[in-house]
């Protein structure tokens, strides 16, 4: 049988709603989960569903990653290809674009699933434009029209440094 930790709280998809969260709370969270991914990592396992749904903000303001349903093993020096031809696994809104493009996905595939959420926590709403999934994958082949705006186009507090990681770490090459 498995046996889970119950966590008391809230998911931040909830929290969210349409609405950013501080600055604080929001990098409270990118490095808490920064954090748990590392040691994920560290144990050559990917989690390949990093999404608000999937993170719950407990009382103690901790941010725990949740439901690795979709986990899978990796090897550590090379990408891996986790899914067959046509075969998509994941949350559309939350998926790297290389996963779209050659089905190889690895630890900087989840930089980018962090940093989705980032935006979101930022912003309110999420990074790309169209929510249809014609519009997720033509960002995903770098042929959407419309460019992502950085998160101080929608939130003034938000500082150029973290504009600057931000949208680089949702860059559609993940060697850039």
């Amino acid at each position: 049988y498995m046996t889970m930790e119950y966590v008391d709280g809230l998911t931040l998809g909830s929290l969210i709603d349409g609405t950013p969260l501080s600055m604080e709370d929001s990098l409270t969270m990118a490095i808490q989960v920064a954090n748990a991914l590392s040691f994920v990592h560290s144990a050559g396992v990917l989690h390949r569903d990093i999404k608000p749904g999937n993170i719950m903000v407990t009382s103690n303001n901790e941010y725990k990653l949740l439901d690795f349903g979709l986990a899978a093993f990796f090897d550590r020096e090379t990408l891996t290809r986790l899914t067959e031809s046509g075969l998509v696994l994941g949350t559309l809104l939350y998926i790297a674009p290389e996963y779209f493009n050659d089905g190889l996905y690895d630890k900087r595939s989840e930089v980018y699933e962090l940093a989705v959420v980032l935006y979101e926590c930022l912003t309110g709403r999420v990074h790309i434009p169209s929510q249809q999934i014609a519009g997720v994958l033509a960002y995903a082949k770098g042929m959407l029209k419309e460019d992502i705006k950085p998160p101080s186009f929608f939130n003034p507090t938000v500082t150029t440094e973290l504009d600057k990681l931000v949208m680089s770490a949702l860059e559609v090459s993940p060697d850039k």
